[in-house]
């Protein structure tokens, strides 16, 4: 990963690549956990090792079927920094974004704890799931 901070036009190009081709996420597991996850998909290899590079993606992952690439965050803390960058510049997904930093922001440093009893984190859940079908 890149030394230097992105710059503000970086966070606006990831920005847009996750509008168009992007899912933000909160999901409850099979084991009952909260997941949270950030990704695109993409069929530029290069710019996917490009937005590793500059923003800390956890995995740049093949689709043998597609010829297409995911990347994707997946850990609260670099999705915290992922979201800050990009929310400035969201429009569609700017309340997935903002719903799922309350998520971040509350659970950092949790572990494995299960928080599925939490009623705030299954209105987010769900709210976000919500958002994902009302689009066009």
């Amino acid at each position: 990963m890149s030394t230097t901070l992105p710059l503000a036009e970086e966070w606006a190009f990831l920005a847009g690549l996750i509008e168009a081709d992007g899912c933000i996420s909160l999901i409850i597991g099979s084991n009952g956990y909260p997941h949270a996850r950030i990704q695109f998909a993409n069929q530029s290899l290069a710019l996917h090792a490009f937005v590793h590079d500059r923003f800390g993606a956890h995995q740049i992952v093949t689709s043998n079927r597609s010829n297409c690439f995911t990347t994707h965050w997946s850990d609260t803390p670099t999705i915290s920094k992922v979201l800050k960058g990009i929310l400035p510049y969201l429009i569609s997904k700017k309340e997935e974004a903002e719903l799922l930093l309350e998520y971040c922001n509350n659970n950092q440093g949790q572990g494995k704890k299960n928080l599925t009893s939490s009623d705030r984190i299954l209105e987010i859940v769900g709210r976000i799931k919500a958002l994902r079908h009302e689009r066009p």
